[in-house]
């Protein structure tokens, strides 16, 4: 008796959609308190194994705690207050490189009247104007008598200073508590969130977590790294050069990092422009070009791979949508957070039934098996897309697995959709078409035989001669065809040679072979739904046309009832049924094997 359907299920995409809206306002709304709360957790998760390393060095929870803490923000301090008063300078200097800007803006007028030109030399006549328009303003505003206003000594504004130092320090202060609290706590908060969620699924929640937490932290911690050298090379080899404010570009560098892409090429827009404005010539801008390339590359294909060997699995797409999002919600610090943010809702989204979502929207992984993909490509008309699709599994897989993982599940379901009359006949012969010429593509090299481990076998080079028949038998349609096809593929070419018949043929009440012709074994395929009584009636033909040879039956997907399905195959005839074309290759070579060596030997005598 089935349970009786939630009153709520109609609506159940309305209440997660104003979960979602509810969740948002809070996070904007609160974000003082959750500011705070969020930039904790992430430094946690950075400095727990700096913390355990401590402790397992005989030092005490709360002194390798505090040792950590203090060290990590007076850091964090001193190059704040450097790059504050790096700042300050840069501002008051850059009138100075005006100059420069004007005369490269100038060369390269002198290249010609370009389209490509035109925007920097429209850039290079607007600033020329504006100091003409200072100039002619100042010496105007000379000719005129100053007027002069006396202030009062207390008209300095006290919100717009003080307000912003004071939440700032506050902020600053509560982030050192909770980071403090958490780091000494971390077992009790752990054990008191998994008692909190996992009710009912104690083992699975904590594996969850530990999991999550050793992963997560492990990102983290690299990517705080990789970043952090990134911006310590960068500013040491921008100093070397002679660029001014090598610290300032080295940490702004390592901030924008960890925005996704969108921070990599705003470093290399700002370092350059800087660059050019520093210098008349053309040597230094270009040494810093490499230099950003280099740099570049080097971290993002060498450094990186080696060190994210397990990433959170956050997809590029969703690195941009969580960046743009946790910047409108929490501004330049979401910005800065959105990675480690984004890649926190994978993971509770893998770990958390409900949230299950999260994790399908965010992760990288496909959530289409590469069957269903390539299925539905064949159902938009998509040949292109479909054999990128069986391109792509080869990368990573096995080329034998491809037919039982991908080709023959997507017949599978084509022959599904068709007895439901979801599919139509045309569709379901260009799907037929399609994999046939994608068989036909396919260079593939047959595996050794798992069943010949025979050493004499092995030993006895193969002679000239007749190769072994194998006769292939559809029970049904097409698709039946098709996959005998597949298995004739995986057979040695050398040894045997595959007839495969037609499905009218095989319905027919003639002859399976022609006059004179003996099969050394005999394969009946028979995908579901259905075909399994055309199997057995098959079986029975067969045995009666041959009553000696070997017939192996692939019936794939053979899982429901299994034993009593084979039992029945094998009582209708069948000597071997297979639930795949890798466990029928595996059956029907060292048969054909074995045959091919007696005919050679019989060709040798003869």
């Amino acid at each position: 008796m089935t349970a009786p359907a939630s009153p709520l299920r109609p609506y159940r995409f309305f209440i997660m959609l104003s979960g979602i809206v509810l969740v948002t306002a809070v996070l904007y709304w609160a974000q003082k308190i959750l500011i705070p709360l969020a930039l904790a957790i992430l430094l946690a998760f950075v400095l727990n194994p700096v913390v355990a390393f401590l402790q397992r060095r005989r030092l005490w929870r709360v002194p390798s705690v505090l040792l950590v803490v203090c060290l990590a923000f007076l850091v964090l301090g001193g190059i704040a207050v450097m790059l504050m008063l790096q700042a300050k300078q840069l501002a008051a200097d850059l009138p100075k490189y005006k100059e420069n800007l004007v005369a490269k803006m100038a060369g390269l007028r002198a290249l010609g009247d370009k389209p490509w030109l035109r925007g920097l030399q429209e850039m290079e006549k607007e600033i020329t104007e504006g100091d003409s328009k200072e100039k002619e303003r100042s010496e105007g505003s000379a000719a005129q008598p100053t007027e002069l206003r006396i202030e009062p000594a207390n008209s300095f504004s006290f919100e717009k200073v003080a307000v912003p130092t004071l939440e700032l320090a506050a902020t600053s202060i509560l982030v050192v508590v909770l980071l403090i609290f958490m780091l000494i706590q971390r077992e009790q908060l752990r054990n008191r969130l998994v008692q909190l969620i996992g009710h009912g699924r104690l083992i699975h929640t904590t594996r969850a977590f530990e999991e999550a937490a050793r992963r997560l932290s492990r990102f983290l911690l690299m990517q705080f790294v990789v970043n952090a050298s990134f911006g310590v090379v960068l500013g040491g080899a921008l100093f070397l050069i002679g660029v001014p404010y090598p610290l300032l570009w080295g940490t702004l560098a390592a901030t924008l990092r960890f925005v996704p892409y969108v921070g990599t090429m705003l470093t290399m827009a700002l370092v350059l422009l800087f660059s050019l404005a520093i210098t008349p010539t053309w040597t230094v801008p270009l040494l810093v070009l490499v230099l950003l390339v280099v740099m570049e590359l080097s971290t993002a294909n060498i450094v990186e791979p080696l060190l994210f060997r397990h990433s959170t699995g956050v997809s590029p797409i969703a690195l941009l949508v969580g960046a743009a999002f946790w910047t409108w919600l929490w501004g330049p610090i979401g910005l800065v957070l959105s990675t480690p943010l984004t890649a926190c809702l994978v993971v509770l989204g893998r770990y958390a039934p409900r949230l299950e979502f999260l994790g399908v929207l965010l992760g990288d992984k496909s959530v289409i098996e590469p069957e269903i993909t390539y299925y539905q490509r064949l159902l938009a008309r998509d040949q292109d897309e479909a054999t990128d699709v069986v391109n792509e599994y080869l990368r990573t897989h096995p080329p034998e697995t491809v037919y039982d993982k991908v080709l023959v599940p997507a017949l599978v379901l084509a022959k599904r959709d068709r007895n439901s009359g979801d599919l139509g006949a045309e569709d379901e012969r260009f799907i037929y078409q399609v994999t046939e010429e994608i068989l036909d593509d396919f260079a593939f090299t047959p595996p050794n035989p798992a069943g010949l481990a025979q050493a004499a076998l092995e030993a006895t080079p193969k002679l000239p001669g007749p190769k072994v028949l194998v006769l292939a038998c559809p029970a049904c349609d097409e698709a039946d065809e098709l996959t005998l096809k597949m298995l004739r593929r995986l057979l040695d070419p050398l040894t045997c040679e595959m007839e495969v018949l037609s499905g009218q043929d095989t319905r027919g009440a003639g002859r399976f072979a022609r006059q004179g012709e003996s099969p050394a074994v005999v394969c009946v395929a028979a995908l579901p739904p259905g075909g399994l009584a055309q199997a057995r009636y098959l079986c029975k033909r067969l045995r009666a046309s041959f009553p000696a040879v070997k017939i192996v039956v692939v019936r794939w997907g053979l899982l429901e009832n299994a034993e009593r399905r084979q039992q029945e195959l094998l009582s209708a005839g069948a000597d071997f049924v297979a639930a795949t074309l890798l466990d029928a290759q595996t059956q029907v070579s060292p048969l054909v094997s074995v045959l091919a060596h007696v005919e050679d030997a019989r060709a040798a005598v003869a």
